[in-house]
């Protein structure tokens, strides 16, 4: 499995909710490392010489279950020379250089030898680009894994609007449950700072309106598309949870509310 590299995590988060452009790469390459690349591509060990080169892969699977696949093969030049023992796979935005999209360990083998003569290759869906469970929605997960690899453009949203909720949404927001009534209603929240490792937060204060009633105990924040209705985004459980009685409001005060990828 490959996870999603800390260069798109923080892309993404500006993208959706800052209206960043996130634009789609020209070609995704495909490399191979000796070394765990790590989240942040440092770790990365590519091999020199001996006929190697990233490899173009243009094509991959509609985004489902919270992951897309390569959709058709992905065939290195024939090694000419020793290119290492291979243990990782990357994607970049670049033939050389560029931006690390994604990157994963290699499975059966979980590595390989790679010697003069012997062609490296992936076969269709080996190479597989997934969101973890909890934080992103399933809805989110696959309109910018779409976005990214070049299967369907996603615009984000001009106005995004933070709600709370009695319980976990879960990544397919079946288990929201949002007050009803006492004046309950979500919150335009357009102003975020930078993302930055992973972590965007709120960048004024937040207010809800006064409650007429009890809203309940709050446990998760969530994130949408639209004021009433939509499609959730973005949740994450507040740090503590929240009784809102008649007369009270939630309060967030400037970067006190932070979305969260990793």
């Amino acid at each position: 499995m490959g996870s999603i590299a800390r260069y798109l995590e923080d892309a993404i988060l500006d993208f959706v909710l800052s209206g960043t452009s996130l634009g789609v790469p020209t070609d995704i390459y495909i490399g191979l490392s000796t070394a765990d690349p790590t989240n942040d591509g440092s770790g990365i060990a590519e091999p020199s010489g001996g006929s190697y080169a990233r490899v173009i892969a243009n094509s991959w699977t509609t985004a489902a279950g919270r992951e897309t696949r390569n959709s058709s093969a992905v065939v290195f030049p024939t090694a000419t020379g020793s290119w290492g023992t291979i243990t990782h796979w990357f994607a970049k935005d670049a033939a050389s250089g560029g931006n690390m999209l994604a990157f994963g360990a290699l499975s059966s083998p979980s590595s390989l030898a790679i010697v003069s003569g012997k062609t490296a290759r992936f076969p269709a869906n080996q190479l597989v680009v997934e969101y973890v469970s909890g934080g992103v929605s399933d809805y989110l997960a696959h309109k910018t894994l779409d976005h990214v690899f070049k299967v369907a453009p996603y615009t984000p949203p001009t106005n995004k609007y933070l709600g709370l909720s009695t319980q976990d949404p879960l990544d397919d927001a079946s288990d929201l449950d949002e007050p009803a009534g006492g004046s309950y209603a979500r919150v335009l929240v357009n102003s975020w700072a930078a993302s930055v490792a992973g972590v965007k937060a709120t960048s004024a204060v937040v207010s809800f309106a006064v409650a007429s009633g009890s809203w309940g105990t709050l446990t998760h924040g969530c994130i949408f598309d639209h004021v009433s209705a939509g499609n959730l985004l973005f949740y994450a459980a507040l740090g503590s949870p929240q009784s809102v009685a008649a007369g009270e409001y939630p309060e967030y005060a400037s970067g006190a509310y932070s979305v969260t990828l990793t």
